[in-house]
């Protein structure tokens, strides 16, 4: 999420009027407010009957502060306050940022790739917003991630770049305050992250590796394995896999051998629904027919020399220990 919202000016914060202020709907706003962004609240779902509008109202003054007259009533089904949404997007989210208005085009340019998908015959296409600069055909690029890779070609070569009219409309370049698409040969996901900062030029390129070094990175705290029911599926899975991670940077994904299922994945995750909803992607996006196992968290043990370790796995702590202990950091 936080990854995501680098890449925006504003954020719909949608709280369903069947169920209220939920644990995530606090998550959510506390990081759009940390990245500084306008939030505009929506009620949602107020078509059904168990909605209860006048209790999530409640709930959204006593919990941020939002007053009756500051929240959208809103409903998909009927199309209820969707021309109000649109509205308040255009009058109260800013424009895409200006730092640089007089600055040399020439010198390169900076943006945040805000999504990107997988293209059989050419690789990863981003869609990037500018925020300073100018992009082209022809100029060298990277991203956050491909500036930290090791022993990989650190820059490509902009094969194509266009803007979404919603269908791809090929142009000569796209500059500052633009969202467009980039074509660069990228083979994985995993150097095109949702969030990534994308530059050219050499001033931009050499400070996106220490930029990069800087940027925390999230730590999984429940791992799960998944095989193929059929053993020959091993490379179909893993480019799967790899398209998945396309848009969900958060997700750790390592080669892992069972003596009983064979050659699989052991995947990271922040939590069981995240891990629940990237398993349903998997299998509903990629009709993958899988096995996957039990969750688990990782252990922390203390031998009997007082050496402390990690294990991902039950089955890696030792057998000298003092203790085994499941541990979690959380937030009430």
């Amino acid at each position: 999420v936080k990854r995501s919202l680098k890449a925006c000016q504003g954020a719909l914060l949608l709280v369903d009027s069947t169920q209220g202020v939920q644990a995530q709907t606090f998550a959510n706003f506390s990081c759009a407010k940390e990245s500084g962004l306008v939030v505009i609240p929506c009620l949602t779902k107020l078509d059904l009957p168990a909605s209860d509008p006048d209790m999530v109202l409640k709930q959204l003054e006593v919990s941020f502060g939002f007053h009756e007259d500051q929240v959208i009533w809103t409903s998909a089904k009927t199309g209820e306050g969707v021309d109000e949404i649109f509205e308040k997007i255009v009058n109260e989210i800013p424009c895409p940022p200006n730092e640089k208005a007089n600055n040399n085009e020439d010198e390169g340019c900076r943006g945040i790739i805000i999504d990107s998908w997988h293209d059989t015959y050419r690789g990863v296409i981003c869609l990037v917003s500018i925020h300073e600069g100018r992009i082209r055909v022809g100029d060298a690029i990277t991203t956050s991630s491909l500036s930290t890779a090791k022993g990989k070609d650190n820059t490509y070569e902009v094969q194509e770049v266009g803007i979404l009219t919603p269908t791809p409309l090929k142009t000569n370049s796209i500059g500052q305050g633009q969202v467009g698409y980039v074509v660069s040969g990228i083979k994985s996901g995993k150097d095109a992250k949702v969030g990534d900062i994308i530059g050219s030029g050499k001033k931009i390129i050499k400070s996106l590796a220490v930029e990069a070094e800087s940027q925390p990175n999230s730590k999984p705290v429940l791992f799960a394995s998944v095989y193929p029911t059929d053993s020959e599926d091993l490379e179909e899975l893993r480019r799967s896999l790899d398209k998945l991670l396309l848009n969900d940077a958060s997700v750790t994904v390592q080669v892992e051998s069972s003596g009983a299922l064979g050659q699989g994945f052991r995947c990271g995750f922040l939590g069981k629904l995240h891990m629940e909803v990237f398993f349903q992607r998997l299998e509903d996006e990629h009709d993958a027919s899988t096995i996957s196992t039990a969750p688990s968290v990782p252990y922390f043990a203390i031998l009997k020399n007082g050496e402390r370790v990690v294990a991902e796995k039950a089955s890696e702590l030792p057998d000298k220990i003092t203790g085994k202990v499941p541990f979690s950091h959380l937030t009430l």
